[in-house]
């Protein structure tokens, strides 16, 4: 009777764990409290609405709420890159317009997130840890090391507050989709120092020169690549 009880009892821990974690796991909605204030005009709720939105996994499904921060956000860092002179990220297009699930209010939420409060300046860019970047140097692919393939590969980094990759694409291909993909490893878990504005750590975004030179030579101070890296030829 005592093994039965334990085992009961462990089940329901099992189950109650798996609620907890899809509890947890739910994105919110346009019934939640932070939307229902945020379309109210509640600067307080659409900021809480964007918490919520951000401290979720990313690999859960978009709700529409979700999809309209993330399309102010990256609108928001074009405009950002726009102004640093990327002219690839320079548009014409009006920023998403408000729905019930992407009220007027979330655009001055999201901008005073990044840090582009009415008024304020150019938050300063994120960039790469150094120290770390010397230490943690990409790898040359093998196929285009033997190939003699060389390129540079620039990418376009969106970095959070908390000075991680979460966001990754190619400005200006290096020519090789293999480096192209090397260099996307290499700043992938890579440690950024944060974009900030108004003295705190803001979300960013940022470009990074990924050079790729067959004999290790130094293209750039800290970006010489690691040749110890590379697969010996088969034989």
């Amino acid at each position: 009777m005592k093994r039965h009880t334990r085992g009961r009892a462990m089940a329901l821990l099992i189950l109650g764990g798996w609620a907890t974690l899809a509890s947890a796991a739910e994105l919110p909605t346009a019934d939640s409290p932070e939307a229902v204030q945020c379309r109210a005009g509640e600067a307080a709720g659409c900021a809480a609405l964007i918490r919520a939105i951000r401290a979720q996994p990313t690999h859960l499904p978009a709700t529409p709420e979700q999809a309209c921060v993330a399309a102010l956000q990256d609108r928001l860092l074009d405009q950002i890159d726009c102004r640093r002179g990327h002219t690839d990220g320079c548009t014409s297009e009006p920023m998403p317009a408000a729905s019930d699930a992407c009220p007027a209010g979330l655009e001055p939420a999201v901008r005073a997130q990044l840090g582009l409060d009415a008024g304020a300046t150019l938050p300063v860019a994120p960039s790469l840890d150094a120290a770390y970047w010397r230490s943690h140097l990409p790898r040359y692919p093998a196929a285009a090391f033997r190939a003699g393939i060389e390129g540079e590969a620039v990418l376009r980094v969106e970095v959070s507050a908390e000075g991680r990759a979460i966001g990754m694409s190619v400005a200006s291909s290096s020519g090789s989709r293999d480096l192209d993909r090397a260099a996307m490893e290499a700043l992938r878990t890579h440690p950024f120092v944060p974009a900030t504005a108004n003295g705190r750590a803001v979300i960013g975004r940022t470009r990074v020169s990924v050079p790729f030179v067959i004999g290790g030579r130094q293209w750039e101070a800290g970006s010489m690549l690691d040749m110890r890296s590379v697969a010996a030829p088969s034989p």
